[in-house]
């Protein structure tokens, strides 16, 4: 597995995501095997060049972003070697990306990413534009409601058999699909996945054979030692 620090923010490096990127990093590295006994050893980069990111894009790669906006930049890449590639994004709301999806299937006809390339999982923060423009995209979406009246094994169940569908799945995690009460990030929506709970699906969607990338974003600029640790752990878990 590769590793790829991306401490940017905007076009510029930051010395607080370098810090905490840093971290997360040597806690990676405390860690013995994951849960699967298995203890791979990755090869670690950082990239202080926002333009140097699409070089990154290749199979098993985790990577860390400070900017969100770099999600759609490697998805990019991605979905250009991978026709009918896929977005799986867990996220407390759905904020810049989906934006993001909308504005670029509105003004090109040849888009960032498709209302039919992503999904959404454990949301629970969305207004009345949003939600109405899901259901008319009918972009896939498991959030933490519906999540739990699945239970999670069948949640989990659900997802992959809809992830199964991309030649190619990329995996974005936004800290904040977690509880604030574990991490810390911008986005401080209640009643999110527990720990255990994202480290047991992404245990489960490593397993799908079109896996290709992860990212982890959302951090925030200030280090905080638990978010960090829980980092590590979801990035030794996927290898």
């Amino acid at each position: 597995m590769n590793i790829i620090s991306v401490p940017i923010s905007g076009v510029s490096l930051s010395f607080e995501y370098k810090a905490i990127f840093t971290e997360i990093i040597k806690q990676y590295s405390l860690l013995g095997a994951n849960e699967d006994g298995r203890n791979d050893v990755a090869e670690i980069r950082e990239v202080d060049d926002a333009n140097e990111i699409k070089d990154y894009v290749k199979d098993h790669t985790v990577f860390l972003f400070g900017d969100e906006s770099f999600t759609a930049q490697a998805f990019r890449t991605f979905a250009a070697k991978y026709p009918n590639a896929g977005l799986l994004r867990f996220d407390s709301n759905f904020s810049s990306l989906l934006q993001l999806v909308r504005n670029s299937t509105q003004i090109s006809t040849s888009p960032i990413i498709k209302p039919n390339q992503i999904i959404f999982a454990a949301t629970r923060a969305w207004n009345r534009e949003e939600a109405d423009y899901i259901r008319t995209q009918k972009i896939n979406h498991f959030g933490m409601k519906k999540l739990f009246e699945l239970g999670i094994d069948e949640a989990t169940d659900t997802l992959m058999e809809t992830a199964r569908n991309y030649s190619a799945l990329y995996i974005s995690i936004d800290i904040s699909c977690l509880d604030p009460a574990f991490v810390t990030s911008e986005k401080k929506e209640p009643g999110g996945l527990t720990t255990r709970e994202l480290l047991y699906m992404q245990q489960r969607l490593k397993l799908l054979k079109n896996l290709k990338i992860v990212d982890i974003v959302g951090f925030t600029p200030e280090r905080d030692m638990a978010t960090a640790k829980i980092a590590a752990k979801i990035m030794k878990e996927l290898s």
